[in-house]
């Protein structure tokens, strides 16, 4: 009997802020790997509400490790 795959971990916005002051958010950090700190940062940099820009710090050392510009 094989024991069941473990899930990964669902994200967790550890702050979001709406720097422009129109009610909306523009930029989120998460932990999207459950230990409590921050490896993804998102920003909507045009005002749409949408992530524009993410960057994502896989290990954690405080330098982004990839950035996706969507």
């Amino acid at each position: 009997m094989s024991e069941p795959a473990e899930q990964a971990p669902e994200r967790v916005d550890l702050v979001t802020v709406d720097t422009s002051g129109d009610g909306r958010p523009d930029i989120w950090v998460a932990d999207t790997d459950g230990d409590g700190r921050a490896d993804r940062f998102e920003l909507d940099t045009d005002g749409d509400g949408q992530v524009d820009l993410t960057m994502v710090d896989d290990d954690q050392d405080g330098t982004p490790d990839r950035v996706v510009d969507s």
